[in-house]
């Protein structure tokens, strides 16, 4: 995450807000000092907002492991990037057709260098880029396959635990 945030430019770097992991302290290795020392510009968050509080403000999520912050982004519709090295991240084989259009429609890289220079580019049109044609299509292929949601979703887990 430190090598894309350096690639940020300084306007993307003042607007951004990294939240931290909230049990970083008991790590014995504090990541707020770490992040103050290297990017003093960049606002954090420990874990004290809410989640819901930071996506209703954010204008764009990045993102650098898999885990459930980009389902969760992507199918509320919040413009996300993933980021991450493929050769320490996997995904499952089944995995890799969505992951090709993700990473075609800007939304997964493999280097910090390509998800910077990426960020900087779209940075003043995210919502431009998040609305075309070839992203909603990826997010929609994505959310169908690992992040789908239903209207009711008591109901729809009622009636699919119904033999």
């Amino acid at each position: 995450m430190s090598d894309i945030v350096k690639g940020l430019t300084s306007e993307t770097q003042q607007n951004t807000v990294l939240r931290i992991h909230h049990g970083h302290a008991e790590t014995g290795s504090p990541q707020d000092m770490w992040w103050t020392s290297r990017a003093p510009q960049i606002r954090q968050d420990d874990g004290t907002i809410s989640f819901s509080s930071l996506l209703s403000d954010a204008k764009l999520v990045l993102t650098s492991h898999n885990g459930t912050t980009f389902p969760e982004t992507i199918s509320s519709g919040v413009p996300t990037v993933i980021a991450w090295d493929s050769s320490f991240v996997q995904t499952r084989p089944e995995a890799e057709p969505v992951f090709q259009l993700m990473e075609r429609a800007g939304m997964f890289h493999s280097t910090p260098e390509s998800a910077a220079a990426f960020i900087n580019r779209i940075w003043d049109d995210v919502d431009g880029w998040w609305n075309s044609p070839q992203v909603i299509d990826a997010r929609s292929q994505f959310c169908n396959q690992y992040a789908r949601t239903v209207p009711h979703p008591v109901r729809f887990l009622a009636k699919a635990l119904k033999f």
